[in-house]
């Protein structure tokens, strides 16, 4: 994942779970490990890729990473079928109740990405 946190991986039945291998941070170092993948996501899964900024909350507020998963995990739990734009709301929301958006000092981002359902 190039030194970004791990995915979270929504399976239509709502399981989610982090997924994918860490890999080294692209441009900090001269040498980097590359380790391919791949994940197969079934119709009706999500993909749920962030940026460091949703755990990077200073003290005493401050989730490890760790605590980060668990806080994304859960959020995107039940989510299956769940709309991205939802899922997104979900997360922002439970981020927030840490610490308001207003008051973090790095970006968060989110990319949820979703195969649309068999009809």
């Amino acid at each position: 994942m190039a030194g970004h946190p791990l995915p979270v991986i929504v399976a239509v039945d709502g399981t989610a779970l982090a997924g994918g291998r860490a890999g080294t941070l692209l441009g900090a170092f001269e040498d980097i490990a590359l380790r391919p993948m791949a994940e197969h996501l079934a119709p009706g899964g999500t993909l749920v890729l962030y940026t460091d900024g949703v755990g990077d909350v200073a003290p005493p507020h401050g989730l490890d990473e760790a605590e980060v998963t668990r806080l994304l995990v859960d959020a995107a739990s039940g989510s299956g079928l769940t709309p991205p734009g939802a899922i997104a709301n979900r997360i922002h929301d439970r981020l927030a109740a840490v610490l308001p958006m207003d008051d973090r000092t790095d970006d968060v981002a989110l990319l949820i990405l979703q195969v649309p359902p068999v009809a």
